[in-house]
């Protein structure tokens, strides 16, 4: 088990008291992984929810393959709306956000409160209004990408800083507690 995938584990006692009485209360919940990630992160995880009666989606946010939206055109709008969306029509449901997903789940539950049953940050951002994702991690002294990150308003995107070209999974990988692409 990964470290996140007992963070995640330790955060399920969370996620079983509902809010409404059980026979009333739809177990949905919809995993929005972080900004270097996609939707296949939580592949370890969604089985686990699952397995403890939870109705699974795993968003994946415009920008990560298969989505083709160029860089330029995936805004934090874009991807609370595609959260929306995977909300759908059906019973309120549990958003989780980790890292930068904790910014798009706080857009998507002022974009559509009546869907939203209640909100989870897992390592995650949660943004203050007006606050944006290098604002929080500039301000983080043990972060290895929010002092680096530079916004290329040309291309209208922000970068992270590049790893050595040696090795640059081993780099990432370095820097956390986790495997890459992987969010449990």
């Amino acid at each position: 088990m990964t470290p996140l995938s007992r963070r995640i584990a330790l955060a399920l006692p969370l996620l079983a008291a509902p809010a409404l009485p059980r026979a009333q209360a739809a177990r949905r919940i919809v995993l929005v992984h972080g900004a270097f990630e996609d939707a296949g992160c939580w592949a370890a995880v969604a089985p686990r929810l699952e397995a403890a009666g939870w109705s699974v989606t795993a968003v994946n946010l415009p920008g990560r393959a298969p989505d083709r939206t160029p860089p330029g055109q995936v805004t934090l709008d874009t991807m609370s709306t595609a959260v929306v969306e995977a909300l759908g029509a059906g019973p309120s449901a549990v958003l989780l956000g980790h890292s930068f997903g904790g910014i798009v789940v706080s857009a998507a539950a002022e974009a559509a409160p009546e869907r939203v049953r209640r909100l989870v940050y897992l390592a995650a951002y949660l943004p203050r209004d007006g606050e944006s994702l290098l604002t929080l991690a500039g301000r983080d002294p043990a972060s290895d990408l929010g002092p680096g990150f530079v916004v290329d308003g040309a291309a209208g995107v922000a970068r992270a800083p590049r790893p050595p070209a040696a090795s640059p999974l081993a780099w990432w990988t370095s820097r956390s507690a986790r495997p890459a692409r992987r969010c449990g």
